[in-house]
């Protein structure tokens, strides 16, 4: 099955948000981090697009409701982070907004081009992939989680869809939420989308 086959959650297209409140496509965001139980260092939009609160944080949200268990998570990266930042998306994760948050994610770091697919335990990071891909403003990124099979996915801003890293990992297999993370406030993102997997609705 390819790669995109859910539709966009969120455009950001509307008056400036902060936190992210409702999406543009019925969904609604969280009022807390992925891995904590906190609301601050949430996201924001400023100008149509999607950015960071915190100046020195990891700032994250997720949507409510559980999907899946196969299911993806996409967004294109207009502004690119500063040096050593990193932009993430997030895949079944149970107990989002606690510290026992669990799932999985990709995280890019595009000053340079590292990529890697970790395990979120108990809101502790392993990785169980990684790779080099050069990522530039206007790309997109995404994550699937199709049986135990967790793959990341790089779509340069006038290229196609590919899978650049993949790993098997049976830990997690229930249903979960999607979210995303901008480090600091220099990043922007747009076009989030994301969802259960569906044969029957493909994008290009």
């Amino acid at each position: 099955m390819p790669f995109i086959t859910t539709p966009t959650i969120d455009n950001f297209n509307r008056t400036n948000e902060s936190p992210l409140n409702v999406a543009t496509f019925g969904q609604q965001w969280s009022t807390k981090r992925i891995v904590d139980a906190t609301s601050t260092n949430l996201l924001k939009v400023v100008t149509n697009q999607c950015g960071g609160i915190g100046s020195s944080a990891q700032n994250q949200q997720y949507v409510t409701g559980t999907i899946g268990p196969d299911c993806e998570c996409y967004v294109t990266i207009p502004t690119l982070t500063a040096a050593g930042d990193q932009v993430a998306l997030f895949a079944r994760i149970i107990s989002p907004g606690t510290t026992n948050a669990s799932g999985y994610k990709v995280v890019v770091t595009a000053s340079t081009s590292s990529w890697i697919l970790a395990r979120i335990d108990t809101a502790v990071n392993t990785t169980i992939a990684s790779a080099s891909q050069a990522f530039s403003a206007g790309d997109a990124f995404g994550i699937s989680c199709i049986g135990s099979t967790i793959t990341g996915y790089y779509k340069a801003a006038a290229g196609l869809w590919k899978s650049i890293l993949s790993a098997t990992d049976t830990t997690y297999g229930a249903k979960g939420v999607i979210g995303m993370q901008i480090d600091k406030t220099t990043a922007r993102a747009d076009t989030f989308g994301g969802g259960e997997r569906n044969s029957f609705f493909i994008m290009m």
